[in-house]
């Protein structure tokens, strides 16, 4: 192979500055284990690689912003709820009904991220 065909593991990047490298086998793999297998590969591959690590890590960050947006909507719906049991009003059921259906949707979200 050509010399600027080949590059190394370094591409990839040996650095651990978000800490889920060690915890996520996935990315693991995609950082570390997966180099050790190949002594030289082409930019091709060294991209298709960088993509899948990307599109990953971008599911890893969709689920867990779903999750954060899910427990924000729990706790709010807990404080209506208890707002609605002591002076209900027609408000407070349709934000009820509101907050209900926005935890649905992102529950589907999530549920569509880990698919």
């Amino acid at each position: 192979q050509r010399k600027e065909e080949v590059e190394t593991a370094t591409v990839m990047g040996d650095n651990d500055d978000d800490g889920v490298l060690g915890s996520d086998q996935i990315l693991t793999f995609l950082e570390k284990d997966l180099w050790k297998m190949q002594v030289g590969v082409g930019r091709d591959t060294i991209e298709r690689v960088n993509g899948l690590k990307r599109d990953y890590v971008n599911g890893l960050n969709g689920t867990a912003f779903q999750n954060d947006r899910i427990v924000t909507l729990m706790e709010e719906l807990e404080e209506t709820r208890r707002a609605h049991e002591e002076v209900p009003t027609e408000d407070r059921r349709m934000k009820l009904v509101t907050l209900k259906m926005d935890i649905s949707d992102r529950l589907t979200k999530r549920y569509m991220k880990m698919k």
